[in-house]
């Protein structure tokens, strides 16, 4: 029983603490500072998170039809299903300052290992 309440009284302190320094204040909030090397880690850690969260996600099927005008095609019907993405890269990326504005994501040279069962059917194909 004693253990549960303890986390309870801290959020309760922190709250209160919110509460009252907020209170007394123009504008209230939370100023942090953040160097170079902690938006590296960053990066490598998010980019990570990422790769692996692409891997265990069920991408939805996509269908569909499309009017290729420019080939003289009344229509292109098409479907793509069993999504996966198997291998996900972004070699170059980085985090930077902006003075005044924030941070800045810059990357290229992405790359991603995707396979999906496909099918399309045309009029100039039949």
């Amino acid at each position: 029983m004693c253990t549960k309440t303890i986390p309870v009284l801290w959020g309760c302190f922190l709250l209160w603490n919110l509460y009252v320094s907020s209170s007394q204040t123009i504008y209230p909030g939370i100023k942090a500072r953040i160097t170079q090397r902690a938006l590296d880690y960053g990066v490598q850690a998010g980019m990570k998170m990422i790769e692996q969260m692409l891997k265990e996600k069920k991408l939805p099927d996509l269908s569909g039809s499309e009017s290729l005008e420019f080939l003289k095609v009344d229509y292109v019907n098409y479907n793509f299903s069993n999504i996966k993405i198997s291998a996900f890269s972004f070699p170059n990326t980085s985090l930077a300052f902006v003075p005044g504005v924030g941070i800045k994501a810059l990357t290229n040279h992405g790359t991603a290992n995707i396979s999906t069962d496909w099918g399309f059917e045309s009029p100039l194909l039949g």
